[in-house]
């Protein structure tokens, strides 16, 4: 244990050493953690600009306008003479949908017969499409429902047998795990979970590269006495493990709170499943470490395997749509693993049985990428420097 200990102290000596590195494990998470959350503090997009085209000019058609505009979702921005104008409103950015409400709107309405209105959303931004359509929806949904409920009272119905009649089938809509249906807590804690791992995996590989770069042989041998290629890089993997322990506890505890993301997990369930990721992550760090030989090369290449990573921790895909050797290739990077046991257990409230799958792939991984450190470590000790 003592000679864990020596080689843990040692290595946060060679960490504290090289600046590069030191922003990499410490200014990165700040960084990240703090302003990647704050576009989204808001968690809901409200009050996109739509442009109205009123070809009617009726009482019913103002009514439809003045209900949209009073929607959370949406606001008018103006009202345009033609559908051409309001599409030009639309292609220079400044709205984002567009309302039709066609002429003799209102005289098919007060005739029983069908009415149709035409809503335009940008759909280059899936978050943006949903609102304007949610808004426009439900403007032209209360429209519709307070006309056939006046049309029902008018034949000698109650209020609530109107009402009952109009919608005999209430939804009684209840979103699970995020109430405010908001991207930030839907996306951030899995991002938190890449940033994570990307930040070790690039600060370990600069930290070995600019080793192998000045042939530091002494790096990758044991300092302390000891030969045992297990001992030095478990003495290692100490250093960074309580490192990014408080990280994770940072991230997930404290910007968690600040942002208000929704948490129903238990403390103690997030401590024991963070053990096993973060030692996955250390020793599949150090595995993919001894593979550079320079500074600057790990960083080229870690970057450019965020957004395969994100793709593949479900985060932008569904995992039914995915090819079978793709899912089970997914399972080698710890993250997989991680993510979907931190959203069900920090989101969903799960308890550390209910993610027993991850939890059991990640000790497999920290066993399996334990070894495969050990070897690349005993590799470098063996094979002159160069």
């Amino acid at each position: 244990m003592i000679q864990l200990f020596k080689i843990c102290f040692a290595e946060y000596g060679h960490l504290f050493r090289d600046k590069g590195v030191m922003s990499l494990f410490i200014g990165a998470i700040l960084f990240y953690s703090f302003f990647y959350p704050y576009p989204y503090r808001s968690e809901v997009v409200k009050e996109i600009p739509i442009v109205v085209v009123d070809q009617d000019k009726s009482f019913l058609s103002r009514m439809l306008t003045r209900m949209a505009g009073a929607a959370d979702a949406v606001t008018i921005l103006s009202r345009a003479a033609n559908f051409e104008e309001a599409k030009e409103s639309v292609l220079q950015k400044k709205a984002s949908g567009i309302i039709l409400i066609p002429k003799d709107f209102q005289k098919h309405v007060l005739r029983g017969e069908k009415a149709s209105v035409a809503a335009y959303s940008d759909a280059t931004s899936f978050i943006v499409y949903k609102q304007v359509y949610t808004g426009i929806y439900s403007a032209v949904k209360t429209l519709s429902a307070g006309i056939e409920i006046k049309r029902l009272r008018a034949s000698g119905m109650s209020p609530d047998q109107a009402a009952a009649l109009r919608e005999p089938l209430a939804l009684n809509y209840v979103p699970l795990f995020n109430p405010a249906g908001g991207y930030a807590s839907y996306v951030v804690p899995i991002v938190f979970v890449i940033i994570l791992q990307q930040t070790f995996f690039i600060g370990i590989c600069t930290m070995m590269g600019t080793m192998r770069e000045k042939k530091n042989k002494a790096y990758f041998s044991p300092e302390h006495g000891s030969d045992n290629a297990l001992v030095l890089i478990a003495g290692k993997g100490m250093a960074y493990f309580f490192i990014y322990f408080v990280h994770t506890i940072y991230c997930f505890g404290v910007m968690g709170r600040i942002y208000s993301f929704t948490q129903r997990g238990n403390i103690f369930d997030m401590i024991l499943f963070i053990i096993p990721f973060l030692l996955s992550v250390i020793f599949a760090g150090f595995t993919l470490a001894s593979f550079f030989k320079q500074r600057e090369m790990p960083v080229f290449f870690i970057l450019s395997s965020s957004l395969p990573l994100i793709f593949i921790s479900r985060l932008s895909w569904p995992v039914e749509m995915m090819p079978d050797v793709l899912q089970k290739l997914s399972f080698l990077v710890p993250s997989t693993a991680g993510v979907d046991g931190f959203i069900r257990i920090f989101t969903m409230g799960a308890r550390l049985k209910d993610v027993q799958t991850p939890f059991a792939i990640l000790w497999v991984l920290t066993l399996v990428y334990f070894i495969t450190a050990a070897l690349s470590f005993r590799r470098i000790q063996q094979k002159k420097m160069r």
